[in-house]
């Protein structure tokens, strides 16, 4: 028996050890592939614009930046250094058939991993031009954490007297996931019970693009309240996100209850908005669609707080937004 427990042992110290240096020879930070989006075999028309993901393995948890460069002076763009994605746009020259771009992972200036992908360049004589091409759509995602990122855009609609938000800003204050979240001036009093913020969905390089086709999606978000918002039952306090389309008809999604034990635990709500619902009892509790509200041509998101205007409750305090994004 003891034989058995020293054999045992002894495997274990070997297990550990392994587990130590496979920890110690791997770099903690590490980029695993480059992939090009609808390329073809690895090769891209002069002039085409196409999508660059990027693998990424980070055992720090830490805040990362990318940054792109091509060999041949193309192209190579994001809308979010914090996101692992890129836009590329092949050169056109005749005398190239080939390209190197190169991906870099950073933080706080240091380069602490990069990979090279070879990019080969079709080109095609034959055809006419090609027309200004949109990117690929970018994923909805808000998550403030980029330093200087500020409010990503979120602001109070003007035309709306019954908001009475005074101040969004991003802070490092709080946080769901990542680094930081938006702070949410709040202003509750007799007659005004309803705070709504939101911010334009622009596909902005190299052109103008189209609106956002949401249909079929689902979006989630996360928001959280200090202890001292007073959420009374019978007030109803509770939010729901909201989208709006070119045609500024819109759609809220569910409808979720600030509980007061969610306020005293100041606990993160989650919130959903899937854009195929169907309001009403049966449904989405909550829920309201504008006849002729269409989800594939979506131009705003936003949040909606709100309270029982036949029990007005009062509170001047913050509150946070973070992780706005599609789920699936």
């Amino acid at each position: 028996m003891r034989k058995y427990m020293v054999v045992g042992a002894v495997i274990l110290v070997i297990v550990a050890a392994w587990f130590v240096y496979d920890r110690w020879r791997a770099p903690e930070t590490q980029i695993r592939d480059i992939r090009l989006v609808e390329d073809g075999g690895g090769a891209v028309q002069a002039g085409q614009t196409i999508g660059v993901d990027v693998e990424v393995k980070d055992r720090t948890g830490q805040g990362l930046e990318f940054e792109c460069t091509s060999a041949q002076g193309a192209r190579c763009w994001t809308t979010n250094k914090s996101t692992a994605a890129f836009f590329y746009t092949a050169p056109r020259a005749a005398d190239v058939d080939f390209d190197l771009i190169t991906v870099k992972a950073v933080r706080n200036g240091q380069v602490l991993a990069s990979k090279l992908k070879r990019i080969g360049i079709v080109h095609q004589a034959s055809l006419p031009p090609l027309p200004p091409q949109l990117p690929p759509r970018p994923p909805l995602i808000f998550g403030f954490d980029e330093p200087g990122q500020g409010s990503m855009g979120w602001r109070l609609p003007q035309d709306s007297a019954a908001t009475t938000t005074r101040r969004v800003s991003q802070t490092a204050e709080q946080h769901h996931e990542g680094t930081g979240a938006l702070r949410i001036e709040l202003n509750f009093s007799t007659g005004r019970q309803t705070e709504e913020l939101s911010t334009d969905l622009v596909i902005t390089p190299p052109v103008a693009g189209p609106p956002y086709d949401l249909s079929n999606r689902i979006l989630s978000g996360f928001i959280k309240f200090r202890r001292d918002f007073p959420s009374i039952l019978d007030q109803n306090p509770g939010v729901q996100l909201f989208i709006v389309d070119e045609e500024k008809r819109s759609l809220y999604g569910c409808w979720k209850n600030i509980e007061p034990e969610m306020v005293a635990e100041e606990l993160w709500i989650n919130v959903v908005l899937p854009t195929n619902l169907s309001p009403g009892p049966n449904g989405c509790r909550g829920a309201v669609r504008t006849a002729g509200f269409d989800a594939t041509r979506v131009r705003r998101v936003g949040v909606k707080i709100a309270a029982n205007a036949e029990r007005p409750l009062s509170y001047q305090g913050p509150c946070y937004l973070d992780s706005v994004k599609e789920v699936r």
